[in-house]
């Protein structure tokens, strides 16, 4: 609470200092006002044209918590330009997939994230979760297992 006083007042100063208004989306997100949170990244991101890939990432997991598939896509499409490398996108884009049930798309993208970082927890639980939904129960065990073994 303290912080976020100190980050008001900087923002009364300079309405659109970029890091302040990161800070306070941060610290906003870690209190649990993920709503307000989600504002301060949009606002980043829409209007102020910040490209870090930390604030398209978490704007992007805010948008799923809120259930904003769209605006989730544009962010994960957004940072893949920037960052076709990061395995974390990759996995946001496998989850939008299994969120619109399509679940042989979001196991590419999975897949993809786990070719980039073959130890990445919430994409080994979430590939598991798929295959557990097709119908291939032997190999979601066997990623239920990977991710259990981390």
């Amino acid at each position: 609470e303290e912080a976020l006083l100190c980050i008001n007042k900087v923002l009364e100063l300079r309405e659109d200092e970029i890091n302040a208004i990161y800070l306070k989306a941060l610290i906003l997100k870690r209190i649990g006002k993920c709503d307000e949170a989600l504002k301060y990244y949009e606002k980043l991101i829409d209007d102020l044209n910040v490209t870090w890939i930390e604030v398209i990432r978490e704007a992007i997991y805010l948008l799923f918590l809120f259930n904003k598939l769209e605006k989730a896509e544009k962010y994960i499409e957004m940072g893949l330009k920037l960052r076709p490398d990061d395995a974390s996108l990759w996995y946001f884009k496998g989850r939008l997939y299994e969120k619109q049930n399509k679940f042989e798309e979001a196991l590419e993208y999975y897949n993809k994230a786990l070719q980039l970082m073959p130890h990445h927890t919430k994409a080994l639980l979430a590939k598991a979760r798929v295959l557990e939904k097709l119908g291939r129960i032997e190999e979601s065990v066997e990623y239920y297992n990977k991710a259990l073994d981390r």
